[in-house]
């Protein structure tokens, strides 16, 4: 105990005497901080950075932190395909800097390819590639990432073949938004 040493006496009797409480708030520290990346950016968490470390030994992480602006919420989960699918709330009067493991595929937020979202009209815009990682800048309010897998082949002409090769398409020549490999039948 903290309050166990006297002036008079000093410390009380060394069953009592526990400086070990650190640990418990530590493993706290852990799982907000890394596991659901909740870190402040800035004094009072008007930005903030979301950057969730995964692992295939966790499986799903879900939890919340209420800041003075807010409740920042952050959540992931790794599908039996070993995709990942992330999801953060950010406060009202809020920004935040999403960071993402990069995976093979086209990322999509909130169903709109991260390619095309910008802040103004989804929220959420991305930033850069560095590293093996994807950042992204979001406002308030609440965003779904997912990268979808494709199946297809960029052949040396220019074209793309396989079964999703009309998203590929799509996606390469960023002409249109989609939401998902299964809203695309055919060319």
């Amino acid at each position: 105990r903290w309050n166990s040493y006297m002036i008079e006496k000093g410390m009380g009797p060394k069953g009592m005497n526990s400086f070990n409480h650190y640990a418990y708030g530590c493993v706290g520290e852990f799982m907000y901080n890394t596991v659901l990346g909740i870190n402040p950016d800035g004094e009072g968490y008007d930005t903030i950075l979301l950057t969730p470390i995964t692992t295939d030994k966790i499986t799903y992480a879900k939890g919340s932190y209420d800041s003075v602006n807010g409740l920042i919420k952050s959540e992931w989960r790794l599908d039996d395909n070993e995709r990942y699918t992330y999801g953060f709330t950010v406060p009202m009067n809020t920004t935040a800097t999403v960071r993402l493991e990069k995976q093979d595929g086209i990322y999509f937020v909130n169903g709109t390819s991260a390619k095309d979202a910008t802040l103004a009209e989804d929220g959420a815009a991305f930033l850069k590639e560095e590293d093996g990682y994807l950042y992204f800048e979001v406002t308030s309010g609440s965003f779904t990432f997912n990268c979808e897998a494709l199946s297809g082949d960029l052949n040396a002409d220019g074209t793309v073949d396989g079964k999703d090769a009309a998203l590929l398409r799509k996606m390469l020549i960023g002409s249109e938004k989609i939401t998902s490999a299964a809203d695309v039948n055919g060319d």
